[in-house]
């Protein structure tokens, strides 16, 4: 048989005179040049695919820094200015002293003594302190108006019992990346702490009116053979001599609704401020009593929560607390008055209200439609709803609502009404998405900013405070 064995064959033969597949082991194939290819064809477009969307991540939490650091530094500027301007005296708007329609300039003496202004120059707000000027925004920050209103600056001695009081409107736009711009505008405000007495420590409150007529204070009208006082500011109230028993309302400023934020969802509704009623509230006739009218909060720059509004009073015993700010998707709302309604998606929490004064703020689901509404003094907020309602008084001559919370933001379409009582409403397509801000002296909460495509916007301011009291003419 060694004689038949052909050519061929003996070169399969190994050297030892055996071949591999004597043995019965299977014959292994390798990868072929085209298989190969493939395979490093389709890892070479994974990696692409994952570096590309990296890089994205990058570059967006490189915008999100820098707006956070924008909206931080104006915050922080805002903040102390009206923290300088508080313990300050000597209001001076635009060289006049009150200044009811507005001016770019403000200037005022510190704690200190030491002169002290605030204006705008070159798309900033500059501070001059003691003649020493410096920028105090952000280079982020493009300040495109900057309005100072100031009233109460008079003094006791011209008759003027008011307490000075300033509101700040700040509008621009802060750029978070190349060629991208987010427009933003803020109010807020600030009443002098120390006493208005103008030079003076001998000048004696108003005399009682007259027996027989009203009181003095606040903007007076009569009905139902009533005298009713409507502080829409700060003021006093001087009682007539005979009167010893009043009706009170007191409604603390609401809350600012929250900003939205592109990649999540529309921001929650302000808090409604407290609501506070006592219809037989003990005084002292002929005594003059300090009124204080809360300011509402300042809307959310968009990924900012709303600020919460200001606490209103009559005689240091009938306080209403401000309002809860709305939260931003993902953040936490104010607790007030009334709480801020949570921002839509998940992850963040709804204020809580005050037993007495109000009600929760409204929470929400996963989607970012579903933002919550702030909450009202008749009735929580809601999720995807409108904002809860607020009372309703005849206190002032007229059935009237106070302190309704502000409706939450939407996606790409107009936002949640506010509830009854100056809620502001979401962002609409009118307003830019802009939350809505509330009717001024309701209490009412700002309106969550709304979410167009691939954008956010801020809050609505919430609506002021009030205070109202009533009594039998004598």
């Amino acid at each position: 048989m060694e004689a038949l064995i052909t050519k061929h064959e003996a070169r399969k033969k190994s050297r030892f005179g055996f071949r591999i597949s004597d043995f019965g082991f299977p014959r292994q194939r390798g990868y072929t040049l085209i298989e190969l290819i493939v395979a490093v064809g389709l890892f070479s477009l994974v990696m692409m695919l994952a570096s590309g969307a990296y890089f994205i991540m990058i570059n967006l939490n490189r915008q999100v820094q820098g707006a956070t650091t924008g909206i931080n530094n104006l915050s922080f500027v805002l903040e102390t200015m009206t923290r300088s301007i508080r313990t300050g005296a000597d209001y001076n708007c635009g060289g006049l002293g009150d200044c009811q329609n507005g001016s770019s300039n403000f200037a005022f003496k510190d704690t200190n003594n030491v002169p002290v202004s605030y204006d705008l120059v070159e798309s900033s707000i500059r501070e001059t302190r003691n003649g020493v000027t410096s920028v105090i925004t952000d280079p982020s920050i493009d300040i495109t108006s900057l309005i100072f209103y100031t009233i109460g600056t008079i003094g006791m001695a011209a008759g003027d019992y008011q307490q000075p009081h300033v509101t700040i409107i700040v509008s621009g736009t802060v750029t978070y990346g190349a060629g991208k711009t987010e427009p933003f505008s803020v109010q807020t405000g600030a009443t002098m702490r120390g006493p208005d007495i103008s030079g003076s420590s001998d000048i004696a409150p108003p005399p009682p009116p007259p027996s027989g007529s009203c009181g003095v204070g606040g903007i007076l009208t009569e009905a139902g053979g009533d005298c009713i006082h409507k502080f829409i500011v700060n003021g006093t109230f001087t009682l007539p001599n005979s009167v010893n028993s009043v009706e009170a309302l007191v409604v603390g400023g609401g809350g600012g609704g929250g900003g939205s934020i592109a990649s999540a969802g529309g921001g929650g509704g302000g808090g409604a401020g407290g609501y506070k009623y006592n219809a037989s509230f003990t005084v002292t006739s002929g005594t003059s009593y300090s009124v204080i009218v809360g300011d509402g909060g300042n809307g959310g720059i968009s990924g900012g929560r709303g600020s919460n509004g200001r606490n209103s009073m009559f005689s240091s015993s009938i306080i209403a607390i401000g309002g809860g700010g709305g939260a931003t998707p993902g953040g936490t709302a104010g607790s007030g008055g009334s709480g801020g309604g949570e921002g839509g998606g998940a992850g963040g929490s709804f204020g809580t209200g005050i037993d007495g004064q109000g009600n929760n703020g409204g929470t929400s689901g996963a989607g970012d439609d579903q933002s919550g509404s702030g909450g009202g003094a008749g009735a929580p907020g809601t999720m995807s709803g409108a904002g809860g309602i607020g009372i309703q008084s005849e206190i002032s001559g007229a059935a009237t609502y106070y302190a309704g919370g502000g409706g939450g933001g939407k996606r790409s379409d107009n936002g949640y009404i506010g509830g009854l009582g100056g809620g502001g409403q979401g962002g609409t397509v009118a307003s830019n998405y802009v939350g809505m801000n509330a009717v001024a002296n309701t209490g009412g909460g700002g309106g969550g900013g709304s979410k167009p495509i691939g954008g956010s916007r801020a809050g609505g301011s919430g609506g002021s405070g009030i205070v109202i009291i009533r009594y039998a003419k004598p």
